[in-house]
């Protein structure tokens, strides 16, 4: 009788494992509704935890004492690195958004220890982006403001650029 307790014991323990193991991988997985802003892909090892879509207004820094807040189409979206990958530096992160802005044109507003600004002028419109690092590179946030016009459903129609890990 007291092993057939032992037994049952060890089999609700693992059931209970199993379980909180299926509980954390759904939790790695991008949260409803979030995609990638169309152009750029996230950094390899990452999954969306939340994300925002609205007009609204957003707060750029441009220098160490200077700010602009800009109104448009204002999207952000928040990266956390999925368990058991390597994270990369706050810095890696930065350059390569860094990187990739430059790519099409954009230029650096501000950069700082764990915050970078852009502005990028596509298809007639600015596009202003901030990313902004934490957690010892462990997480992320994109932020995005489209001012000007727009496509007919609301976002800039351009190329992807996929930002790779190095």
């Amino acid at each position: 009788m007291r092993a057939s307790r032992v037994v049952l014991s060890l089999i609700l323990c693992s059931s209970a494992l199993l379980f909180l193991a299926g509980i954390c991988a759904a939790q790695q997985e991008d949260a409803e509704g979030c995609k990638d802003y169309p152009l750029f892909s996230r950094i390899k090892g990452f999954y969306i935890t939340g994300c925002e879509t609205k007009f609204d207004a957003y707060e750029f820094t441009l220098s160490g004492d200077e700010t602009k807040t800009v109104e448009g189409q204002k999207t952000v979206i928040s990266y956390y690195i999925r368990e058991g990958e390597n994270p990369p530096s706050d810095l890696q992160i930065r350059r390569n958004y860094t990187n990739a802005l430059k790519s099409l044109g954009g230029t650096v507003l501000y950069d700082s220890e764990a915050y970078t600004s852009f502005k990028l002028v596509v298809q007639g419109h600015e596009i202003w982006m901030s990313v902004r690092t934490s957690d010892y590179g462990g997480s992320y946030e994109l932020a995005f403001v489209e001012v000007g016009d727009r496509s007919e459903d609301g976002r800039a129609k351009n190329r992807r650029v996929e930002i790779v890990k190095k």
